[in-house]
């Protein structure tokens, strides 16, 4: 049995990650794509190459009930068991209720929410409804982090420190950037809620492979590009519930050092984390020291995520790693560095 599921959004994302992870997973027929407008909808369609996809669309409305297309009537069809849903922050949520209101599975997109009190919302909302909720595009199953985790997981070595480094330069030509919802950003962060995220659910995901967990920390937030408001960079320092501290510097509006890299540094061994390499460090009892570099494909994870999802619809457990208090837990962190940021380098508590 194959599942009936809906396309909810028609961006840059939707097209070139869920639409093909859609067609790649054997447990999911797309019957429909929803866009706002008409426009940007029919084009999914005719893009997608599927037989049988019809286009939904809020705009241009009509009067003529034949002609009507909008989000309602797509949630209203019984052959549609679930929605992935890749629209703007701010519309996300009231989509969300909607679907889980009309009996589908969702799949969203991270963040979960623009703020905590929102995400909370939501979660309250979710217990009325016997539906599965996952938060997707979600860097927990990128194949260099997954083959991190793993080889964290069997060192069996202590937590000793942590580094996470991402900077890059979001010029006005950027593909992302021409989105008007990211270009004035009505949600905290701008590009650092968007995007800066994924770094903390992969930090999160990563020391939660040694048993440790983030409790407290300090961060000092900036704006380098004046296009970029309200912040497009943070410099954090954060210490687990064990007492090991470490770092975090993220930032959108870095011209000239750009790059990614994620280190977490036990006892055992060193783990270090590109896009499509990870390089291992081991020492022996005899002080002898080993290096390994194993490359990975550059991949997004979402085909594999899609395919989590699916398998939960259709009664397994639902991945930890897409699970709806794992994408409260990135976001708690961001919100916590954004206040810290806001107030001096104040020290925020996680654990309360």
């Amino acid at each position: 049995m194959t599942i009936g599921v809906a396309l909810l959004g028609a961006g840059i994302f939707a097209l070139e990650h869920h639409l093909p992870a859609i067609k790649a997973c054997p447990n999911f027929t797309l019957k429909a794509i929803y866009s706002r407008s008409r426009d940007s909808a029919d084009v999914a369609v005719s893009q997608c190459d599927l037989p049988s996809v019809d286009a939904y669309f809020d705009f241009p409305t009509t009067t003529d009930e034949a002609e009507q297309r909008d989000l309602t009537l797509l949630l209203q069809r019984s052959d549609i068991q679930a929605v992935i849903i890749a629209l703007p922050i701010l519309v996300q949520p009231d989509v969300i209720r909607k679907a889980m209101s009309a009996g589908k599975h969702v799949l969203s997109e991270k963040p979960i929410a623009k703020d905590l009190e929102t995400a909370q919302q939501l979660i309250t909302f979710h217990k009325d409804y016997p539906v599965k909720w996952a938060v997707g595009e979600n860097f927990r199953f990128w194949p260099a982090v997954v083959k991190a985790f793993e080889i964290l997981k069997g060192s069996r070595g202590e937590l000793v420190t942590f580094s996470v480094k991402f900077s890059t330069f979001v010029d006005d030509k950027d593909k992302y950037f021409q989105t008007e919802w990211r270009a004035e950003p009505g949600y905290q962060g701008g590009f650092l809620l968007d995007g800066g995220i994924h770094f903390i659910a992969i930090l999160r995901y990563l020391l939660s492979a040694l048993g440790q967990e983030i409790a407290t920390l300090s961060a000092f937030t900036d704006l380098l590009q004046d296009r970029l408001k309200p912040v497009d960079t943070i410099h954090a320092v954060a210490q687990t519930s064990q007492g090991r501290s470490g770092s975090f510097d993220v930032s959108f509006g870095t011209a000239f050092n750009e790059g990614f890299e994620i280190v977490v540094v036990t006892d055992a061994c060193s783990v270090t984390i590109r896009p499509t390499e990870v390089t291992t460090r081991i020492q022996y009892d005899k002080g002898e020291k080993t290096e390994s570099v194993e490359k990975v494909e550059m991949s997004f994870g979402v085909v594999e995520e899609v395919a989590a999802f699916s398998g939960a619809i259709l009664g397994g457990e639902l991945d930890v790693r897409i699970s709806p208090r794992e994408a409260l837990g990135d976001l708690k962190m961001l919100e916590a560095m954004l206040r810290s940021g806001e107030n001096g380098g104040s020290i925020k508590n996680l654990q309360n």
